[in-house]
Formats: C-alpha cells, structure tokens, sequence
C-alpha cells in the first residue's frame, strides 16, 4: 500500500514540473539546458511512478495468491477428513438449497447454515431438535398431516 502512495506522489509529481517549464516559456527561458534537466526529471519522476505501480501490484498479488492458496489447502485437509460417501453423493448446491429452505422455515441463517451441514440421515433428523424446530406440530397440524402418535391414540386409546 506504502508503494502505491508512492507511485500516485511519482505520477502527480511531474506535473508540477511541467508547471515549471511552462513558467520558463512564458518568462522568456532560453536556455536549453533549463528544459532538459527538468524534461530528466519528468521522465525518473514517470520512471518512478511506473516502478512502484509494478511493485505495489506484484506484492498485492502474492499476497493475494498466498491467502488464496492457504484456503484451498485448508478446503483440501477438510475434504480428507470428510467421509468419501459425502463427497461424492452431494452435490455443492444441495448444502445451499437445503439452508436457504431452513431459512424460509424461519431459521436463522446461521443455525441454517450448521443444520444444513449436518451428515446425519433422514431418519436421524426426523425426530432432531433440527426439525423440531424448523417444521413444529403446528405447522404440520395446520398443513392437515396427521402425526403417528396422535392416529396410535385415536385408533387404540378408548
């Protein structure tokens, strides 16, 4: 960051240079010598400016690049821990319209996001905190199904 401030204090620079030429044409300046030296420094000023542009964006970029190949490393340690079942059966999308449905039961997003994530089956959810809490009776009562236990006890309970 200190290189691209550099490099804007390089490109403005010789602007107040070319000031100075322009200031001697119009005193009269004759002197060759006066525009060459200031032409020279124009061109390191510009030289400068071009020099920390390309410093400044080499650094951004491996430091960018460093971040970027860290994450993929810690994605690729994940993935060996996972189980290969998960890998392979799921597809990257399923994870995410499985969350934002939670989110439209009224989850937050992010106790959606860790419910999502979750590799336990349909069986094991069924009866979970999980959908307890994002499908309650109610709501199955209004939507007119009918639990088990409540048929059991229709059917057997006098």
């Amino acid at each position: 960051m200190i290189l691209a401030i550099i490099g804007v204090a390089f490109s403005a620079a010789p602007y107040f240079v070319a000031i100075g030429i322009v200031q001697g044409l119009m005193n009269g300046q004759k002197n060759v010598s006066f525009y060459l030296v200031r032409c020279f420094v124009m061109a390191v000023l510009w030289l400068g400016r071009v020099v920390c542009h390309a410093l400044s964006t080499a650094t951004s970029h491996k430091a960018t690049f460093a971040v970027l190949g860290e994450i993929r490393k810690r994605c690729m340690e994940k993935l060996t821990r996972m189980p290969l079942g998960t890998v392979l059966e799921q597809s990257s999308g399923a994870l995410k319209n499985r969350e934002n449905a939670l989110v439209k039961l009224g989850f937050p997003r992010w106790g959606a996001h860790r419910y999502a994530n979750t590799r336990l089956g349909c069986m094991a959810i069924a009866k979970s905190r999980i959908m307890t809490r994002a499908v309650p009776k109610r709501i199955l009562d209004l939507k007119g199904l009918l639990s088990l236990a409540d048929h059991y006890q229709l059917v057997h309970c006098y």
